[in-house]
């Protein structure tokens, strides 16, 4: 995701109404598959088809921009990973080897996203999702402990994930309206830990049932996503120069949540 766009670029727009469209897909997908309406498969398949075109489009243009080469690749990746998933939903041959091989490749994008923030806590969030995506891996592969692991590792990062995000914000606050749009996301990241709290352990949350809190989960990372991308997208050349690591870090946060939308579609695919 471009760092360079002003707030009156017409691309700046495109590219985010495209974006948010083909995420708008999957999650009424989502919410077919989870009601068991017709043309869930379908709606899912255009939502992730329109994904990895957007991503191979965004590595194609780094290309052209003379990019260094491990920028040029990580679209591919999450291109690779969506795929992957499509293929899942089909129950087409290689979808596993895509999965897996790109998993293993996002996950070393998240260190180096993390690696490039070392110097502010704000790397925490992409280091500890980096290994997230590995205990993910051997949940989808079926591997000794993996589920005991998967849900240790995944709650310790979003407990972390939104610490650190009100940390930053209440730092922010003072000084710069970024603060206000940190704190935003941090209140929603909190309730997103806790209904997945309650989803993962099996607690009664109002007495909801557990298709309907996946339901309020994939919203708010559908929440979570929009706003991280409408900072990014929508707020000033100067502005960003000035906070760079929160933009890095928004950068890294808005990936996330679009990987955890397609980790939803996976899970449903396997349900």
């Amino acid at each position: 995701m471009s760092k360079n766009l002003s707030p009156s670029s017409f691309s700046s727009k495109v590219s985010f109404g495209l974006i948010s469209a083909s995420i708008s897909l999957l999650i009424i997908g989502l919410i077919f598959k989870f009601m068991f309406w017709p043309g869930a498969a379908f709606t899912i398949v255009l939502g992730l088809t329109i994904i990895a075109l957007l991503l191979v489009g965004g590595s194609i243009k780094k290309i052209l921009n003379k990019a260094l080469f491990y920028k040029t690749l990580y679209p591919l990746l999450g291109a690779f990973f969506t795929m992957g998933v499509q293929f899942k939903i089909m129950h087409w041959p290689g979808a596993d080897i895509m999965i897996i091989s790109s998993m293993v490749g996002l996950s070393f994008a998240f260190l180096e996203f993390a690696f490039r923030m070392r110097k502010t806590v704000l790397s925490l969030v992409p280091a500890l999702f980096s290994f997230s995506i590995i205990m993910m891996l051997f949940k989808i592969m079926h591997w000794p402990f993996a589920s005991e692991l998967l849900i240790f590792t995944f709650l310790f990062f979003a407990l972390i994930t939104t610490c650190v995000i009100f940390y930053r914000g209440f730092r922010l606050k003072s000084s710069t309206p970024l603060g206000s749009n940190f704190l935003v996301i941090g209140v929603l990241s909190l309730l997103y830990f806790i209904v997945e709290c309650a989803t993962i352990l099996k607690f009664q949350f109002f007495g909801f049932e557990h298709f309907q809190l996946r339901l309020i989960i994939v919203s708010l990372l559908f929440l979570l996503f929009v706003f991280s991308l409408f900072i990014i997208y929508f707020k000033t050349e100067e502005f960003q120069k000035k906070f760079e690591f929160e933009f890095q870090f928004l950068q890294s946060l808005s990936i996330i949540y679009a990987f955890m939308l397609v980790i939803q579609v996976l899970v449903s695919a396997q349900a």
